[in-house]
C-alpha cells in the first residue's frame, strides 16, 4: 500500500510528464484555469482522479491512433486542494502550479467581480511559462 506522500508524488510526476497547468483565456475574454493529463491508460487516470479529484473524459482518436482519456480539474475549489496538495511534489510545473494556486485563491475571494490587473498579470506569466515548454 503507497501513502498518501507516495501518492502525491507520483500523481505530480504524472502532471510534470503528460500534463498540463494552464488557463486558457476564450475571444470573450473567459478565464478557464485547468490542470489536465492526457493517457491511453484509463486505470492510470482514475488511479489519479482517486487522488486529486477532477473528472475523466474520452477523447476521438485521430487515424489510426489509440483511444486517449483526460483527467480535467478546472472548478476553482477543485483546482486550489489539488494544488496545495501537489506543490510540493511538482518539478517541472512547480512555477505553474504556484502561479495557478494564486490565480485561483485570488479568484475565490471574488469570483462574481471582474478579473483584477494582478490576475490578468498571472495569467499571461502562466502562458508564457508555457509557451517555453515547461
Amino acid at each position: 500500500m503507497w501513502s498518501e506522500s507516495e501518492k502525491l508524488a507520483y500523481v505530480a510526476g504524472f502532471i510534470d510528464g503528460e500534463g498540463s497547468i494552464t488557463i486558457s483565456v476564450d475571444s470573450k475574454g473567459c478565464v478557464t484555469p485547468r490542470i489536465t493529463i492526457t493517457n491511453i491508460d484509463i486505470g492510470a487516470l482514475d488511479f489519479c482522479r482517486e487522488v486529486i479529484g477532477g473528472r475523466i473524459c474520452s477523447c476521438t482518436p485521430r487515424g489510426n491512433r489509440r483511444q486517449q482519456y483526460q483527467l480535467h480539474i478546472y472548478r476553482l475549489g477543485d483546482l486550489q486542494r489539488a494544488l496545495r496538495m501537489l506543490l510540493p511534489y511538482l518539478i517541472v510545473k512547480h512555477e505553474q502550479g504556484e502561479l495557478l494556486l494564486k490565480f485561483v485563491e485570488s479568484r475565490l475571494s471574488h469570483k462574481y467581480e471582474s478579473y483584477t490587473p494582478s490576475e490578468w498579470e498571472l495569467v499571461e506569466k502562466i502562458r508564457e511559462l508555457n509557451r517555453k515548454g515547461a
